[in-house]
């Protein structure tokens, strides 16, 4: 797939829809966004984000990473296309995230026990995490019927 790699602060409406629709197919459903508004609104609340998307030919974001501040620390988010997902994306898109930062946190879920909208069940991407470095802390986070663990690089 021929992609090109975007650095940006804040994201074109036309991306932040694309960011929706893969959010809301790939994310477990209980996350899920509604509207537009409600994802930008998510979006606004990032403190000093700093975007790094992959678009197609036709300019249509295919995967999503953001590195922002929460308690003057770097935390970050990211969601690829599934088809995407296996083909090295990822890890390019957090190793240059690694490279940049001295530390990351993050959000993952760590067990098989959630859905996405299709109704297939969500992968959790904690192994991926751990190849990459992270550990777990121990620290979760319970919302919305939600539970992730805290992971932290290095």
């Amino acid at each position: 797939m021929d992609l090109r790699a975007v650095k940006c602060e804040v994201l074109q409406e036309a991306h932040i829809g694309d960011l929706m629709q893969i959010w809301n197919s790939e994310y477990p459903r209980q996350i899920a966004y509604s509207s537009l508004s409600e994802i930008q609104e998510y979006l606004n609340k990032l403190k000093e984000p700093r975007h790094q998307i992959l678009v197609d030919k036709e300019n249509r974001l295919k995967a999503w990473f953001c590195v922002f501040e929460r308690d003057a620390l770097p935390w970050f988010a990211m969601i690829l296309d599934r088809d995407l997902q296996g083909l090295g994306y990822g890890r390019k898109l957090l190793s240059e995230a690694q490279f940049e930062e001295s530390i990351l946190n993050g959000w993952a879920v760590d067990h098989p026990h959630y859905q996405r909208a299709d109704g297939s069940t969500y992968p959790s991407p904690i192994g991926f995490y751990l190849k990459l470095g992270f550990k777990l802390t121990g620290k979760r986070f319970d919302e919305n019927g939600l539970s992730l663990a805290h992971i932290l690089w290095p």
